[in-house]
């Protein structure tokens, strides 16, 4: 009979082991709709977590702290689904996210080059439209190379077996057919994730390290903005035209701004927030 603690001190009790996203339920459909992912006992996980104790939770969304990197590495994997698609026989080694955005290391036999950043930007937005549910598999470390070894994944067949004891179970994130290994958390689905990236650069001969940042158009420069709606580049039509805040520019009239006018990024998160 776990009872759940929130950050204001209220508890919640319950007869049964129940997720993360159990608990945004019995709170409210709105907490439920936003619920990216959860903070145990300030440990950050998948909202499918299951609860079968007594703990503190924070429920993540995506205007908590934790929010930006969680998108970030879902990012990551959106891209190599899209990679993968895209051009098979490409396989996979780490992607992970980083303070600026994310990566993930590519090997396949011809280089890519920077034309081929639109269409995996393209695909990827294509993937974040499918809504494909992202779910944590347990597998046995025989398994996990098993597996990897069979789909030709030499790399993370490489990195299973100089990582993971044996012994040691492997967790392993899917989403549709692609899966990957990865110790988590990841968003509830897909569609959880903004459209809003943009790939910058390659790297590497044989293989592509693809800098991506979460931000439409290098728009959300401040956490916060994360609140905004997948669409928001077609609702709002806002252009960051660099890195820096005094760049930035409304091209439509926003309650309290004027065309043009240059604005910090808290004015535009409480103008966009009172929008939304």
């Amino acid at each position: 009979m776990p009872v759940v603690t929130l950050p204001d001190g209220s508890q919640r009790s319950y007869d049964q082991s129940l997720t993360i996203a159990d608990v945004a339920a019995d709170i409210g459909p709105g907490l439920a709709k936003a619920t990216l992912a959860g903070k145990v006992d300030d440990q950050v996980v998948d909202a499918s977590y299951l609860i079968d104790k007594d703990v503190e939770l924070a429920i993540i969304t995506s205007k908590s702290d934790e929010a930006l990197e969680l998108i970030r590495h879902d990012a990551a994997h959106v891209m190599a689904q899209a990679v993968q698609e895209l051009y098979p026989g490409t396989q996979v080694t780490i992607g992970p996210a980083i303070e600026d955005g994310f990566y993930y290391d590519f090997a396949r036999e011809e280089p890519f080059t920077p034309a081929d950043l639109q269409k995996i930007e393209d695909r990827m937005r294509e993937i974040v439209g499918r809504d494909l549910p992202i779910e944590r598999e347990v597998w046995d470390r025989a398994k996990a190379m098993d597996t990897f070894g069979e789909i030709g994944e030499k790399y993370k067949v490489e990195i299973i077996d100089d990582i993971i004891p044996e012994g040691e179970e492997v967790s392993v994130y899917r989403q549709g057919e692609w899966f990957d290994v990865c110790r988590g958390p990841h968003l509830p689905s897909t569609g959880k994730l903004p459209k809003a990236f943009k790939l910058m650069k390659l790297a590497g001969a044989g293989q592509m390290r693809a800098t991506a940042y979460v931000e439409p158009l290098a728009l959300a420069v401040d956490r916060h903005l994360f609140a905004f709606r997948n669409d928001v580049i077609d609702n709002f039509d806002l252009v960051l035209l660099t890195d820096t805040v005094e760049s930035l520019h409304c091209l439509r009239t926003i309650p309290d701004f004027t065309l043009n006018r240059q604005i910090t990024t808290d004015d535009l998160a409480h103008a966009v927030f009172d929008l939304l």
